[in-house]
């Protein structure tokens, strides 16, 4: 049953783990869709003109990345695009739903304690939901947030924070969302060239750190950052152990070039040049 759902549960980890091959177009694609699964109740249409328009495509690569996530996250069901997980939380939903309206029944009914109980035990929902300290439901996020909030190098800080800062940058003249996903690509690619620690994306907001330049270098790749003031060793431990490597062998050339040298006829010896043992 169709019905108009302001929220829905979001696992971070778990579709962290099912979607960290995505592209940024198909994780935007991906959670549009999501939302208006669980915004309806009910599957997409198995249509494309219809997947456009929700997901808001029209670049040849906005759209292809909408049947992307479609066809590989969704399974055809005739006219309908359905998801199992969806169909799972959209029908836990709606159990506790009609386990709180058969208490609020009770409540308001009249009966003997004794069939107040028994009612009460068949409706005990057999799942709760999640709220924060103070009783709050979750907040919805929009899809163009997710999309930054996906985007971003860092989501250490506030998830919370950073929407609200997201928004009200929005309201500034001239600032657009594809302008401030923009900024975080070239953003990314700069902290990937020079090595320097992130900020927080609520600073980055707050700041209108999108206005930055992010023009790379004309110098090679740093593998030490100093963002916060302390030296970080950014190599995988396969390449420091490569690059360790390397320079052992060629201290170990160049030692034993310099003792060929020492000993070839005419140089001038005054002392034994002895390997060292570098191991």
């Amino acid at each position: 049953m169709a019905e108009n759902n302001q929220w829905y549960p979001f696992y971070t980890g778990d579709y962290a783990r099912k979607t960290a091959h995505l592209s940024l177009l198909e994780h935007g694609a991906y959670r549009l869709l999501l939302d208006h699964y669980y915004a309806t109740g009910i599957p997409l249409p198995n249509d494309h003109a219809k997947l456009f328009r929700i997901c808001r495509a029209r670049t040849p690569s906005e759209r292809q990345s909408v049947l992307s996530a479609a066809s590989e996250f969704f399974i055809e069901d005739g006219t309908l695009l359905r998801s199992k997980r969806c169909d799972r939380e959209i029908a836990k939903r709606l159990r506790f739903k009609d386990s709180q309206t058969a208490k609020a029944n009770i409540r308001h009914s009249r009966g003997t304690p004794a069939a107040h109980a028994e009612v009460r035990a068949e409706t005990m929902p057999t799942t709760t939901t999640t709220t924060d300290n103070k009783g709050k439901k979750p907040l919805l996020y929009s899809g163009e947030f997710e999309i930054f909030w996906s985007a971003y190098p860092d989501r250490a800080g506030s998830k919370k924070e950073a929407f609200k800062s997201y928004t009200d940058s929005l309201k500034i003249e001239g600032v657009t969302n594809e302008t401030i996903i923009r900024s975080v690509e070239r953003y990314s690619r700069y902290l990937a060239a020079t090595g320097y620690t992130a900020a927080h994306a609520t600073t980055w907001l707050n700041q209108h750190r999108w206005e930055g330049d992010y023009s790379i270098p004309n110098q090679p790749f740093r593998l030490y950052g100093s963002g916060n003031g302390i030296p970080v060793d950014r190599r995988d431990a396969a390449t420091r152990a490569r690059d360790e490597g390397v320079a052992l062998i060629e201290k170990r050339n160049r030692l034993a070039m310099q003792a060929d040298q020492s000993d070839a006829p005419g140089a001038e010896r005054t002392h034994n040049h002895a390997l060292p043992n570098l191991r």
